[in-house]
């Protein structure tokens, strides 16, 4: 599991390798393609971010679901894809969220959770 220190950036597009755990505010951002993260997210500072950047084809594609605190969609495009099996615990703000079957699926804080149909 790769630590994410306060003040971490990630950025872009491309693939993420590897489980991510928060030691401090974070944000994973896609912008300029589809940025995929193969790992779990684990928010265990509490202060993780995503956010999809403004093109219509900017994508946050996370392939084990996790813990986030928030998720922006900045300028109201882009498209966050959950894969099959994954759970994200975060507060969506607006944008699109692919769930890709098999389990896939959205809780709020609340324990209200949101499954692929």
């Amino acid at each position: 599991m790769s630590a994410m220190r306060a003040g971490t950036v990630v950025s872009g597009a491309g693939t993420v390798s590897a489980a991510m755990a928060t030691a401090g505010a974070a944000t994973i951002m896609a912008g300029g393609g589809t940025l995929e993260v193969t790992g779990a997210l684990n928010d265990a500072a509490h202060g993780l971010g995503l956010a999809v950047m403004t093109g219509a084809f900017d994508e946050l594609k996370l392939d084990a679901g996790g813990t986030a605190q928030s998720l922006s969609f900045n300028g109201g495009s882009g498209t966050l894809e959950l894969a099959a099996g994954a759970v994200l615990t975060l507060a969506v703000v607006d944008g699109t969220v692919l769930l890709d079957g098999g389990g896939a699926g959205i809780a709020d804080a609340g324990g209200s959770r949101w499954a692929a149909a």
